[in-house]
């Protein structure tokens, strides 16, 4: 079976599509076709349509895979890919993002807005969802049979995010790493307060990098105020895999209490388990595999002091720190690696698909 992997975004190897690719390619019987755009701005979207005219009269793939973020691609997709089924990996619905979350529309453009993104959804085959409470959410949002929808975790690249044991670079002191696009749900401003609150011991260090300028004024005040804190307006991804190896915390959120904050876990969740890392989440709906103290750093979402007292008990009890890695790893491994999607996808997309 063909599988066309069709991606048109500002980062076209963006973790999720990489995981897809990877967990797809691990299904006996299954050719990825990878469909990605190499141009940036609005060209991304001519090239991905011609690449898709091309790819389907040249390969004929079986079906298609829309991959995060696809929502100006749907409509498109759908009739580029008429009388095959299409798979639309959402993760986080339109109008959750659009209207709740980031309240860009409001009144009755979102309510033309929700019918709109109502009808393509439901000319899917099939639904991606990151986790059961997204997937619950965003079929009643746009009324939705949930049976349309399909459960799989963001997954990470495996080949960029290896385990190695946990044995962090303690040369600079106890780093706590944390990184992003700083959106409302990572929290950012809740960590920087708990860095701030952790100021009197010289050795707690903390590294954030990201859109920094989205905080800047944050960081800056916590600077003044003694806050051991470093921080960079970016970091490679090719920089990523050792940060996190030589970190003793790697934090991951999210903590900032919104509307999709409830029901994520963030991509860089997986990236640390997978690295045998220590993570630092903030609960959520589907978080309840992780155990604080025990696989992973759990706190409630929206508390600074709760942050600052786990990273307090990480530093005091370094000794424990390599076997909760492990147990992180395990964790990992069980449930929300590539190996765990494949099988996801070929029993509840894959199987089905050959029967029709």
């Amino acid at each position: 079976m063909k599988i066309a992997v069709v991606t048109c975004y500002r980062d076209p190897d963006y973790i999720r599509a990489r995981a897809l690719r990877a967990s797809l390619a691990l299904i006996p019987g299954v050719e990825v076709i990878t469909i990605k755009n190499k141009s940036k701005g609005a060209k991304r979207y001519l090239e991905v349509i011609a690449a898709v005219i091309k790819t389907r009269l040249s390969k004929r793939p079986d079906a298609y895979i829309l991959t995060f973020r696809g929502y100006e691609m749907l409509p498109v997709m759908r009739i580029l890919a008429a009388g095959k089924p299409l798979i639309f990996d959402e993760m986080v619905n339109a109008v959750e993002w659009f209207v709740y979350e980031h309240k860009k529309l409001h009144g009755f453009a979102a309510k033309v807005f929700g019918v709109g993104y109502r009808f393509w959804l439901k000319t899917c085959r099939v639904i991606l969802a990151d986790t059961p409470s997204h997937a619950d959410v965003s079929s009643g949002i746009s009324k939705v049979d949930r049976r349309k929808y399909v459960v799989a975790p963001v997954g990470t690249d495996e080949s960029a995010f290896s385990y190695s044991p946990y044995q962090p670079d303690t040369s600079q002191g106890f780093r706590v790493f944390f990184y992003g696009y700083m959106l409302p749900l990572h929290g950012a401003e809740y960590v920087i307060q708990a860095a701030e609150m952790l100021k009197d011991n010289p050795n707690i260090n903390f590294l954030i990098a990201g859109r920094t300028e989205r905080c800047k004024d944050l960081l800056e005040a916590a600077q003044s105020r003694g806050a051991h804190i470093e921080y960079r307006p970016w970091v490679e991804f090719d920089e990523l895999p050792r940060l996190i190896h030589d970190s003793a915390i790697n934090v991951t959120g999210p903590f900032g209490n919104t509307f999709q904050s409830q029901y994520v876990i963030n991509g860089k969740t997986y990236q640390f388990l997978a690295s045998g890392s220590i993570a630092l989440i903030g609960a959520a709906k589907d978080t309840d595999k992780f155990i604080n103290r025990v696989n992973s750093l759990a706190v409630p979402q929206a508390d600074a002091a709760a942050i600052a007292r786990e990273i307090q008990w990480a530093y005091d009890n370094q000794n424990l720190l390599p076997g909760i890695a492990q147990a992180g790893r395990q964790l990992y491994d069980q449930y929300f690696s590539n190996k765990v999607i494949a099988g996801i996808l070929q029993t509840e997309i894959i199987d089905h698909l050959k029967k029709k």
